[in-house]
């Protein structure tokens, strides 16, 4: 049998599935998000097919074009918790500044904030933005590097 080269991970399996911390900063509020954990969202991971999977199935037959995109945002934070990227948070408050318990049902509420624009009578996803950020983070394999390889592997 031919031993191969042992070739450099893509990224530290370890951090992709614990998570590691991300804080968001609103540079127009001055307002710090999180911080939230986040797990790595790539194809190559078992649990992040499986999630995937189980989702399709879920929504199979549902015609997205009539939906709103309310609740296409809805869908999406729900994925993004399913597949194992967004793993929990820190400071997020409730309107008492209690601290609000990471579950779905609560992601889903806190990243689908919105406003009603008066004349048209649609949402204006307040929090559309932040979630963006948080996904981008989970699905950068820079995010997920092991602590002493700075950038990632050759021909990666």
């Amino acid at each position: 049998m031919v031993q191969f080269k042992k070739t450099k991970s893509r990224y530290d399996y370890k951090a992709a599935m614990a998570g590691r911390r991300c804080e968001i900063d609103d540079v127009f509020t001055g307002v710090t998000y999180g911080p939230f954990l986040c797990g790595l969202v790539d194809d190559a991971l078992p649990r992040v097919r499986v999630a995937s999977e189980r989702i399709q199935r879920k929504y199979q037959g549902s015609d997205n074009s009539k939906i709103s995109d309310l609740e296409k945002m809805k869908r999406l934070i729900e994925i993004l918790v399913e597949v194992g990227g967004l793993l929990g948070w820190e400071n997020i408050l409730d309107a008492n500044d209690k601290p609000v318990p990471f579950t779905v049902e609560n992601a889903i509420s806190f990243f689908s904030q919105h406003d009603i624009d008066e004349e048209t009578g649609k949402p204006i996803m307040t929090h559309e933005w932040l979630y963006h950020k948080v996904a981008n983070f989970c699905s950068n394999l820079i995010n997920f590097q092991p602590v002493d390889q700075k950038g990632l592997p050759e021909k990666n």
